[in-house]
C-alpha cells in the first residue's frame, strides 16, 4: 500500500492498494494524479480523491519497478523487471496512458527511471553498474554512464538538464554530464547502498 500524507498535519489523506505490494509510485507534472506500480506487474492512477483514472497491465511474469510521468504529463514511463525467468527480458516501456496504449518499449533492466526535462529522452538505472540515457522518441541509446562498482539503483536529471545524478549499491552518488556520459564528481561518505536521491528544485543540491 501507498500512503499519501498530509505534510504540515501528519493526517493520512489515502491509500493506494496494488496486487503484491507497491514498488513505486510518481506524482504527475502538476500534481493531480499518483501512479503506483505493484510487484503484480500493473500500475494504477488514481486522482486526488482516490479515483482510479487509469490501470495499465504489464505482460504476466514482470513486476513494475518504476514509474515516472514525462513533464508534459502525457506519457508514463514503467520499467519491468521478470518474475519468472522463463518470461522475456527486461524492458522500460513508455506508454500513452489516456489511451492505454504502448508507445515504446526500450529493451534494458531498470530499477529506476528519469525522463530529462524536456521529454526528449530517458534515463535509466541499472542493476549492471551503469546507467544509461535514451532518445524517447526514437528508443535509441545516446549514452552509457559507467563507472559505478555496485548496481545503479536510483537516477535523476537535474532541474535545467545540464547533469544527472546517480546512486549505487557501492556506497555513492555520482554526478554526470549527460550529453557526453563523462563522470563530474563523485560523493562519498555513505557507510553503505544508496537507494535512491533527488535534487533541490534550483539544482544546487
Amino acid at each position: 500500500t501507498a500512503k499519501v500524507w498530509e505534510a504540515e498535519t501528519g493526517e493520512e489523506v489515502f491509500s493506494v492498494r496494488a496486487d503484491g505490494g507497491v514498488e513505486d509510485v510518481a506524482w504527475s507534472p502538476d500534481g493531480a494524479l499518483l501512479a503506483a506500480g505493484s510487484f503484480g506487474g500493473h500500475v494504477k492512477i488514481v486522482d486526488r480523491s482516490d479515483r482510479e483514472v487509469a490501470l495499465l497491465r504489464e505482460d504476466p511474469g514482470f513486476r513494475v519497478s518504476a514509474v515516472r510521468f514525462s513533464p508534459d504529463g502525457h506519457l508514463l514511463a514503467t520499467a519491468r523487471i521478470p518474475t519468472d525467468r522463463a518470461v522475456p527480458t527486461s524492458a522500460v516501456t513508455i506508454w500513452d496512458w489516456e489511451q492505454g496504449r504502448v508507445v515504446r518499449r526500450i529493451s534494458t533492466l531498470a530499477e529506476g527511471l528519469a525522463f530529462d526535462p524536456t521529454g526528449a529522452r530517458i534515463a535509466t538505472a541499472g542493476v549492471f553498474g551503469r546507467a544509461e540515457i535514451w532518445d524517447v522518441e526514437s528508443g535509441r541509446k545516446v549514452a552509457t554512464l559507467a563507472g559505478h562498482t555496485g548496481a545503479v539503483n536510483d537516477v535523476a536529471f537535474g532541474p535545467d538538464g545540464s547533469l544527472i545524478a546517480t546512486a549505487s549499491t557501492d556506497g555513492t552518488l555520482r554526478l554526470w554530464n549527460p550529453e557526453s556520459g563523462v563522470q563530474v564528481l563523485a560523493l562519498r561518505g555513505h557507510e553503505t547502498a544508496v537507494w535512491d536521491l533527488a535534487f533541490s528544485p534550483d539544482g544546487s543540491k
